[in-house]
């Protein structure tokens, strides 16, 4: 499960969660390559791992405004059997949702 701690978090610039933070989204990749990689192509280009697991330019996608940002920070994440449950930090959420945006198909910087 996903948790917004945000009296634990570092402090992150009120944009965290957009594309162009370099810094969040360097974050972001971070927790992808630790908790996501072993099934999610979590780069622009590949394939997954796992045939069943959503490349991450697409996940970005699915959501309005290409926002993922309410699914990750309410841990309403729709689970699916083998997928962990991982409790992230308020700027570890922020960073995942700015490298989701930046390596969206929609992104342009």
């Amino acid at each position: 499960m996903l948790l917004y701690a945000g009296a634990l978090a570092v402090g992150m610039p009120a944009d965290a969660q957009r594309p162009e933070n370099a810094p969040s989204a360097a974050v972001g990749r971070a927790v992808a390559k630790a908790h996501c990689a072993r099934c999610h192509a979590i780069s622009r280009h590949g394939q997954s791992p796992n045939s069943k697991a959503p490349r991450f330019p697409l996940i970005a996608e699915r959501y309005a405004d290409n926002n993922p940002a309410p699914v990750l920070i309410d841990g309403t994440v729709i689970r699916h059997p083998g997928m962990p449950e991982f409790n992230l930090l308020e700027h570890e959420t922020d960073g995942l949702v700015a490298y989701l945006r930046r390596i969206s198909r929609k992104w342009r910087p």
